[in-house]
């Protein structure tokens, strides 16, 4: 069992809002889950801005396909400690986070914006020296990364890919050649791709081993076709991605977004952010 949260920002000058920083936990229930997410919702509030707020999470089930909560927590209007850095230049102050997973050695990225101007530079150089309270709250939001229950969700190493030979839509039958012997295991998380007309079958599933000898198992959730349609494929075969949840064992600062141009730094792409110019 793992879930996704993915966080809700709002802004406060604009009133605007949207999806923020998105997470894996590992707790196997949903409390658990819940309660881990709200503890870090608090970190990461004192890491924004006093502009921006989070106000809640969407919190779902792997392989689910369906949205399991959606929890709404306000905790205060903005930044508990606006007097502290008052700033917050949303989206654009954002700084890369890097973490590092335990068993596949694997970084994931994870841009957190809507950060206070003063922990970069204009052209983008990080200086949290500035604000040691700022440099305290990213340092809790690291050890808190690093406790136990969150990961990062990668291909696994052992068993990336595998060709999917028989399939049918009206039972969620798969047959992952390669599988032989139960080289999954008893479930694994894969991701299908190249369906083509079974394009119901493109996405992210459970698979769960019914014969080991042949590779054939099911795919969970599913929800069945009234006829088992035709595979017309681009590929010969279409493939099965394995993933794995590895929690995560370092969480680091990378590159920083510059407030001259809106752009990460050392990139040519990124978004640009517009400033508006008022006359006087």
């Amino acid at each position: 069992m793992a879930w996704h949260v993915t966080f809700r920002e709002k802004q406060q000058s604009a009133k605007l809002g949207g999806w923020g920083e998105n997470f894996w936990n590992t707790n196997v229930s949903l409390a658990a889950a819940q309660a881990a997410a709200n503890s870090l919702q608090d970190i990461l509030i004192n890491c924004k801005g006093a502009q921006l707020s989070i106000t809640g999470y969407r919190l779902s089930q792997v392989g689910a396909f369906r949205v399991t909560q959606n929890i709404t927590r306000v905790l205060g209007p903005f930044a508990p400690s606006p007097s502290a850095y008052p700033d917050a230049d949303y989206p654009s102050t954002a700084l890369q986070l890097k973490l590092r997973g335990t068993t596949t050695n694997k970084v994931t990225t994870q841009w957190l914006r809507g950060l206070p101007d003063s922990i970069t530079t204009t052209g983008g150089l990080y200086t949290p020296g500035g604000s040691s309270l700022w440099q305290a709250y990213f340092n809790q939001l690291c050890a808190k990364l690093t406790g136990g229950s969150w990961a990062v969700y990668v291909l696994n190493p052992l068993t990336p890919y595998f060709p999917v030979t028989l399939n049918n839509t009206i039972t969620g039958s798969v047959t992952i050649k390669g599988n032989n012997y139960g080289a999954l295991g008893a479930t694994a998380y894969v991701r299908i791709k190249g369906m083509g007309q079974q394009h119901p079958m493109n996405g992210l599933f459970t698979f769960t081993v019914t014969d080991p000898t042949t590779g054939a198992g099911t795919i969970s959730p599913w929800t069945p076709t009234t006829t088992n349609l035709p595979f017309w494929g681009k590929r010969p075969t279409a493939q099965a991605q394995v993933y794995m949840f590895d929690t995560i064992a370092e969480a680091t600062n990378g590159i920083t977004t510059s407030h001259y141009t809106g752009k990460p730094t050392g990139l040519l792409g990124g978004r640009r952010r517009k400033r508006k110019i008022i006359s006087v």
